[in-house]
């Protein structure tokens, strides 16, 4: 999809109370202004979820960007020499993978993805120069959906070049079964002319479809 920056606008992922993953922000990043935005979730691995078994013969090899060499430089007092860390992948755990993908697969490849991993217990989406999407089964069946607001998941934001490009994902999203949070509009509480819309499947996993022409860096 041309002009699509997918995670460009993860505004936030945060961690698993459970200790299995890792929480990420955006500096300067706010909370939505909406009534039950805010908050978290659990049940959900973020950054965690490691691919046991895995190989590049399972077809999601060609998806992971090299990692950019950096020049040394001192970040509060430490000096920082190689590589430099990247965001690799999200895991997603789910009450049943062929269920939950019928409903995530559809907004997946309509945000440029596609699938290179399908199997009962595990699928795998993927583009080029962007982290890859995994779905795993839950550990403990019938522990879902999880609840927004509670500690863990809190939602994902996908960054598009216009309104227009929100209001289609968000209808795609609408017609593969997910229920509408909020419909698009603006939010001019987070920048002058932000416009999302939130939408959230079956297993509670929320996410936004948001364009920010005015950068993060306005007032």
């Amino acid at each position: 999809m041309q002009g699509l920056q997918a995670f460009r606008g993860l505004t936030r992922i945060i961690a698993d109370g459970g200790g299995r993953s890792v929480g990420v922000q955006r500096a300067g990043a706010r909370e939505d202004d909406e009534p039950g935005i805010a908050g978290g979730g659990g049940g959900l691995g973020v950054l965690g979820g490691i691919r046991e078994g895995i190989g590049t013969d399972q077809g999601n090899s060609g998806h992971r960007p090299s990692l950019p060499r950096s020049r040394g430089r001192d970040v509060g007092g430490v000096r920082h020499d190689g590589r430099m860390a990247t965001f690799d992948h999200l895991g997603i755990t789910v009450d049943d993978v062929p269920a939950a993908s019928a409903q995530l697969s559809p907004v997946f490849e309509a945000l440029g993805y596609t699938r290179t991993h399908d199997a009962p217990d595990l699928q795998i989406w993927g583009q080029p120069g962007q982290p890859e999407l995994l779905l795993y089964p839950a550990r403990e069946p019938d522990t879902g959906p999880h609840v927004h607001g509670r500690v863990g998941w809190q939602h994902l934001a996908f960054s598009v070049d216009s309104r227009d490009e929100v209001d289609r994902l968000h209808g795609v999203a609408i017609q593969s079964g997910w229920l509408a949070v909020r419909e698009p509009k603006e939010y001019p509480r987070f920048t002058e002319r932000y416009y999302a819309s939130f939408v959230e499947d079956d297993n509670g996993i929320r996410m936004e479809f948001m364009h920010n022409p005015a950068g993060w860096g306005a007032d």
